[in-house]
C-alpha cells in the first residue's frame, strides 16, 4: 500500500507593485504660464512624490533634465535657489528630514549624503534635520554634486511664508 501525497499547491507570487503613472500635464501647463513652454519630453520622478507634490523636469533625451521643479496641486512650486514656496514644501505632512533632503538634492541635480556614505570629511557629515517652529522651517543636510561626488556640502534652507534663504558650506570648513 503506497500513500499518495498530493503535489505541493502552486501559490502564485504576489503581484509586482505598479509605479503610478506620470502626471506631467500640470508641469507643462505651469511651464507655459511661466513663458517657458516645454517643447521636448516632460518627465516626473514619481518615486519622489510626497503629499500633493510632484517632481518634474523635461529634456530631449536620456540624461537631460532641464528646469527641475516641484509642484503641488495648490500651485506652490520650488526650484533650485531661494525662489518659490519652500515653506509650503518643507511643512508638507509626512515629509521627513531624509526624504526632504533627497528631494532637495534631486532639484539641485545632486545626491543626498548621510554619515554612512564614504565621502571626504565623512566625520563632519550628520543626518539631515528638519525643524519646524512657528512660521519657520529649517532643513539642514549634506549633498554632493557631480563631478565631485566625494566632496560633501552642507545645505541649510531656512524658509518662512515670505521667502527662503539657502546657504551651502563645504564640509571641510565646518
Amino acid at each position: 500500500m503506497t500513500s499518495k501525497t498530493p503535489p505541493p499547491a502552486s501559490i502564485p507570487p504576489p503581484p509586482l507593485p505598479v509605479a503610478p503613472a506620470e502626471d506631467t500635464a500640470r508641469y507643462v501647463e505651469w511651464m507655459a504660464a511661466q513663458n517657458r513652454p516645454v517643447k521636448d519630453t516632460p518627465t516626473e520622478a514619481v518615486s519622489l512624490r510626497v503629499g500633493d507634490w510632484g517632481f518634474f523636469a523635461h529634456g530631449g533625451g536620456p540624461g537631460q533634465s532641464l528646469d527641475r521643479t516641484a509642484l503641488d496641486r495648490s500651485n506652490h512650486w520650488v526650484q533650485r535657489g531661494d525662489r518659490g514656496h519652500w515653506h509650503a514644501f518643507l511643512t508638507t505632512p509626512g515629509l521627513d528630514p531624509a526624504g526632504a533632503m533627497e528631494r532637495v538634492a534631486w532639484l539641485y541635480s545632486g545626491i543626498a549624503v548621510t554619515p554612512a556614505v564614504r565621502v571626504q570629511d565623512r566625520e563632519k557629515v550628520t543626518e539631515p534635520t528638519l525643524t519646524i517652529s512657528g512660521d519657520t522651517a529649517v532643513l539642514q543636510g549634506f549633498v554632493t554634486f557631480p563631478p565631485n561626488v566625494s566632496v560633501p556640502m552642507r545645505m541649510t534652507i531656512t524658509a518662512t511664508k515670505d521667502g527662503a534663504k539657502i546657504v551651502n558650506e563645504p564640509a571641510s570648513t565646518l
